[in-house]
C-alpha cells in the first residue's frame, strides 16, 4: 500500500486561521506543540486531532503546529512544526482637533486570555505607557515632539499589568501614529472661519 502524501503547512495563517490543504484520499491530523523544537511524537500511537472544516483557529500569541496524513492504514511523514503568530488589530488613534486630546481604541475581539493593553508614547520612541480606557491623552503639552502620539496593542503580555513583552508568548500590533496641529493652528483656523 502507498503511504499518503505529507501535508503542506502554510507559511502563515489567514485571518488567524491556519488552513491546511487536503491530502488526496487521506485525512489530515495535526498537533499543537509547546515550542518549535518539541518532539511531536508518533501519530499512530499519540493523540492527534483531525483537521476541522474551516481550519484551525489561533487562540494564543504564538502557536506551533505540525501535521500528518492518514490513509489506508498508513501514516505520512510528520511535517516540521511551523510557528503561527496571532495578528492583532491596530490601534485607532483619534485626536480631537479643538482640544488636542487623543483617544485610543481597537476594533475586534481577542481570545479571553489575551489580556490586551494599549501602550503609547508621546513623540518618538517605543510605546511603553499603558493607556487607561476613558482617559484621553492630552497632547497640548507635547510641542517639542510635534504634538504626536504613537500607539500599539500588546497581547499575552507579562507582568502584573500585562505590559511587559514576553518573547515567544506576547504579540504586538503595528504602531499607529496620530498628531495634533497645535493650539496656534487651532486658533488660526477658528479665527479665519468667523
Amino acid at each position: 500500500e502507498i503511504r499518503p502524501s505529507t501535508p503542506v503547512l502554510p507559511a502563515a495563517a489567514k485571518g488567524n486561521v491556519v488552513e491546511i490543504p487536503a491530502v488526496a484520499n487521506g485525512t489530515v491530523y495535526y498537533k499543537v506543540l509547546a515550542n518549535k523544537d518539541e518532539d511531536p511524537g508518533d501519530p499512530s500511537t499519540d493523540t492527534w486531532t483531525a483537521y476541522p472544516d474551516g481550519g484551525i483557529s489561533l487562540t494564543k500569541g504564538h502557536t506551533y503546529i505540525c501535521a500528518a496524513a492518514y490513509a489506508n492504514g498508513q501514516w505520512s511523514d510528520v511535517t516540521e512544526a511551523v510557528e503561527y503568530v496571532y495578528t492583532l488589530p491596530v490601534v485607532d488613534v483619534s485626536v480631537n482637533v479643538h482640544t488636542g486630546f487623543a483617544t485610543l481604541s481597537y476594533t475586534g475581539t481577542l481570545p479571553e486570555d489575551a489580556n490586551p493593553v494599549i501602550l503609547y508614547t508621546l513623540g518618538s520612541g517605543e510605546p511603553d505607557t499603558k493607556y487607561e480606557e476613558g482617559k484621553p491623552v492630552d497632547l497640548s503639552g507635547n510641542a517639542a515632539n510635534g504634538y504626536s502620539i504613537q500607539a500599539k496593542l500588546l497581547a499575552w503580555g507579562g507582568g502584573s499589568d500585562y505590559t511587559e513583552y514576553v518573547a515567544g508568548t506576547s504579540v504586538r500590533s503595528e504602531v499607529r501614529v496620530g498628531s495634533w496641529v497645535g493650539p496656534a493652528e487651532v486658533r488660526r483656523v477658528c479665527l479665519w472661519s468667523y
